[in-house]
């Protein structure tokens, strides 16, 4: 039963994995590096399991440290808070060692080496699970210590986002508790490793949709539809005493026009405050008046013009190219705001609009 288990969790990964290369591959334009990275991880973690299943016996004892390793690979690569230097340099550790301990599954299994007692793995998932807890909690601290960067998360959107990014490990984490005081009881072990597998194929799911949400699509179009903005007011209705105001939207939509400074990803209203010579309450007033958004909504929309401009003159670019050069910081905050804006993901939009280009050249 155990090998029965194990080899169908190992068909799953590679079928996940293959998925993901193929979207990549079909799609070259909208590729996206967490779908590269993930795909990697899929594979040496089935190559892992593969070599563990060699030495039968105590399977389901060493099967928590092979997916734990996975789980906070995923983890990381799925985290919005962490930079594309720091995913690369968690896979690339992780494949390391995951060579490594293929390779001592693989000795154990030809008599060489002796198999560590159940307690040694037990150890090493307690060390992954604090890792994997830690990582995201000392870089949602890093971001959120500068009141720079805390600025940048003013949205509920992106607060929601770090707590999903939070929710998993932490939810590992108990998975992991739950393992280690279940002693010797075999059943519970057994029952830990499916609800890690289970976690594994949520954070497949996520990157694999690049979205927040893993298997809960629908709410997740549900929260984009509760972020849609009311119709912009009639500025007719404006009294004349508040023209000013209207003067004050020219020259900030004339700055974004000419200038772009929302290509700057760190760009803040103090930024527009300087070049407009006016301060933040009117600036945000005015952009709300004219425009039925905040500053933030004001930026990201422009932001989503500008990317389309751009894959209209260069259908070439890929989707992990386009984000950045648009000024947006994260890839789930580009998809949210296209979503937000366009009513449907960016890599649908490019998409339908290399069919049609195709169309128009014939």
């Amino acid at each position: 039963m155990n090998m029965f288990f194990v080899s169908a969790l190992v068909t799953a990964m590679l079928l996940m994995a293959g998925c993901m290369i193929a979207r990549n591959v079909k799609y070259k334009a909208l590729a996206t590096m967490n779908r590269s990275l993930a795909s990697v991880v899929l594979i040496c973690g089935a190559a892992m399991l593969v070599c563990n299943m060699m030495n039968g016996n105590g399977l389901m004892e060493r099967l928590p440290l092979d997916l734990s390793l996975v789980i906070f690979s995923l983890t990381s690569i799925s985290d919005s808070t962490l930079s594309t230097f720091w995913k690369k340099t968690v896979t690339s550790a992780y494949v390391v060692l995951a060579v490594l301990l293929a390779a001592y599954y693989i000795l154990c299994a030809s008599g060489v080496l002796p198999l560590l007692p159940a307690g040694t793995f037990r150890v090493g998932v307690a060390v992954v699970s604090i890792l994997c807890v830690s990582v995201p909690m000392v870089s949602i601290w890093i971001k959120i210590r500068s009141v720079r960067e805390l600025m940048h998360l003013g949205t509920v959107w992106q607060w929601l986002q770090l707590a999903v990014d939070v929710f998993t490990p932490m939810s590992y984490a108990v998975l992991v508790i739950v393992y280690m005081l279940a002693g010797n009881l075999l059943w519970v072990r057994c029952v830990i490793s499916v609800l890690m597998a289970a976690v594994v194929f949520c954070l497949c799911s996520r990157i694999l949709s690049d979205s927040v949400f893993s298997l809960l699509a629908r709410h997740e179009r549900r929260i984009v539809e509760s972020m849609r903005l009311s119709p912009m007011e009639n500025v007719n209705n404006i009294p004349e005493d508040e023209n000013v105001f209207k003067e004050l939207y020219c020259r900030i939509q004339k700055l974004f026009e000419e200038e772009k400074p929302y290509l700057n990803g760190n760009l803040t209203i103090n930024d527009i405050v300087a070049v407009v010579f006016s301060n933040k309450v009117y600036i945000s007033k005015a952009i709300s008046m004219y425009s039925g958004r905040n500053f933030c909504q004001y930026v990201n929309y422009h932001r989503v013009m500008y990317s389309m401009e751009y894959f209209r003159a260069h259908p070439e670019t890929k989707m992990s190219e386009l984000w950045p050069h648009c000024g947006f910081n994260t890839s789930v905050s580009f998809n949210m705001a296209f979503r937000l804006f366009m009513g449907e993901n960016p890599s649908d939009w490019c998409r339908k609009e290399k069919i049609r280009r195709a169309k128009r050249r014939k």
